[in-house]
């Protein structure tokens, strides 16, 4: 479910420089990771460094699956044929005498 977060997440925001941002758009970029997945990283990064212990999967991608005994998935609804047509065809014009 989009947007949805496990009952153990907590947003937090912060503000930082639009260079840090440009860097760590950058590093997104480089290391294919999205921006929560690299920050997350980056802090457990940062605590163990710091003697602390963590979880091993503490900086896995969060899982949405079957929150609030909602689906994982929805089946998509049938689509019906389209009668649009994206060229219409060009009328012939006479030519002037």
């Amino acid at each position: 479910m989009p947007g949805a977060r496990s009952a153990d997440q907590t947003v937090t925001s912060f503000s930082l420089p639009s260079n840090l941002l440009t860097a760590l758009n950058r590093a997104c970029v480089s290391e294919k990771l999205n921006r929560s997945q690299l920050l997350r990283e980056a802090i457990a990064e940062k605590l163990e460094s710091m003697g602390i212990d963590l979880p091993a999967d503490i900086t896995h991608i969060p899982s949405r699956i079957q929150l609030n005994d909602a689906p994982a998935t929805q089946p998509l609804p049938k689509s019906k044929p389209t009668t649009y047509r994206s060229k219409l065809p060009r009328s012939k014009k006479s030519k002037p005498d």
